[in-house]
């Protein structure tokens, strides 16, 4: 699973979701060696503080890599949740905490590069 394949899963969601908060800590935790998923394993949450990542807009803010400028707009009929991490991150989603998840995978992807 690429940054870009989770990234359109949270798109996704109508949601938080507390096991693609577990998915999003594996593969962005440089302790979790470098990126690895297996979907056989997930910590459990109380064994390990895994951050709210589609619940909390403090927490997504946690991924934008540094340096990247980002920004959250929400559209009129309050439908969709516009984020982005500069050029060719743009994500929309229903909540800004999950917005902003996507824009900044995406971002952490594309300096991956």
């Amino acid at each position: 699973m690429t940054l870009t394949d989770l990234a359109a899963r949270i798109e996704g969601l109508t949601g938080p979701d507390q096991h693609v908060d577990q998915i999003i800590w594996i593969v962005t935790d440089p302790r979790n060696g470098g990126g690895v998923f297996c979907d056989v394993f997930l910590p459990e949450r109380d064994s390990v503080p895994i951050p709210a990542y589609t619940a909390s807009l403090d927490a997504a803010m946690t991924l934008v890599p540094e340096g990247c400028s980002w920004t959250i707009q929400r559209n009129r009929n309050a439908l969709a949740t516009f984020a982005s991490c500069g050029p060719n991150t743009d994500a929309y989603a229903a909540t800004p905490a999950l917005a902003l998840c996507a824009a900044a995978l995406r971002a952490q992807e594309a300096s991956n590069d």
